[in-house]
């Protein structure tokens, strides 16, 4: 009888101990979308306003289109541990995704009218896996959250660049073509991140919340390696000429050169630091940058 006494106090004392904690939702699972906007995106903004720039001061003309847009798209999945009323963890999964596609035409005349055509896409993809700690401070109707953590940004860059060049009146080739195109796809390349932010938080029922979220990410990556394939033939009335070439395991490389005081900057692959670019070293990629996003909330 004294055991049984004792196990119904012991009972109790647990549940007093622990009822101030307890959750109606203790594990829920966030689903969300949103987009966001890259100021720099690590080297691509440098890159694309150099080359433009580089094309007009030669006396190029035509529609260079090559402006850097930041915006970019992602979505993910979170689950969330509510481990008291004001605090909890969030343990998330994501997908980043920022594309630019640029389509420039110029038409120059050194000797002889001649034009060059360029279809060209570079294509940032991550997957973030991230911890984030919860703090939740609850109104009537709603909840303001405020978080923050770190994660796990699994990157990788693919890039086309194929390029039309023609000069009909070449005098030594005449119909002179050149085609080029470069195809590049790297390995992921995981790099530990950061990320903070708030939000607010809207019930629909115990079980159901929407929510919308601001947030900031600090992390840079580089070290893109993967296959290159290079694919270039030249046609001229009369004869032809191929020099292909495949490189198993490029790296990603930026690099300047400074042309009459003015400083111009390049990205290329290549397996090794390109020998005659003194300056060049890994091309970087940043997610840094705003996010916001929109998802519903469900507890489980």
């Amino acid at each position: 009888m004294r055991r049984k006494r004792n196990l119904i106090v012991a009972g109790v004392c647990l549940y007093l101990m622990i009822a101030p904690f307890a959750l109606p939702n203790i594990l829920s699972i966030k689903f969300f979308g949103g987009a966001g906007n890259l100021p720099r995106g690590g080297d691509f903004k440098e890159l694309f306003e150099s080359t433009a720039q580089r094309w007009k001061d030669v006396g190029l003309s035509g529609s260079f289109d090559l402006d850097y847009s930041p915006w970019f798209y992602e979505g993910g999945i979170q689950a969330v541990f509510q481990l008291t009323p004001n605090f909890g963890l969030c343990f998330g999964a994501g997908y980043i995704s920022k594309i630019w596609k640029q389509s420039p035409h110029i038409e120059y005349n050194w000797g002889g009218a001649a034009t060059f055509d360029s279809q060209n896409k570079y294509d940032v993809q991550s997957i973030p896996l991230t911890l984030d700690a919860v703090v939740t401070i609850p109104f009537r109707g709603f909840s303001f959250n405020i978080f923050g953590g770190g994660g796990y940004y699994l990157t990788r860059v693919n890039f086309t660049e194929d390029s039309q060049y023609s000069e009909p009146s070449r005098a030594s080739q005449p119909n002179w073509k050149w085609h080029f195109r470069s195809d590049f796809a790297s390995g992921q390349k995981a790099k530990l991140g950061f990320q903070f932010g708030a939000g607010f938080e809207v019930s629909l029922s115990s079980r159901v919340n929407i929510f919308i979220e601001g947030l900031y990410r600090l992390v840079e990556i580089s070290s893109f390696q993967g296959p290159l394939t290079i694919l270039s033939s030249q046609t001229w009335t009369g004869g032809n000429e191929n020099d292909d070439d495949e490189q198993g395991n490029a790296i990603m490389w930026y690099e300047t050169s400074n042309i009459s005081g003015r400083i111009y900057h390049y990205m290329e692959a290549w397996e090794t630091k390109p020998p005659w670019a003194d300056s060049a070293r890994e091309f970087k990629v940043s997610l840094d940058g705003i996010s916001l996003r929109l998802g519903i909330r469900i507890g489980i």
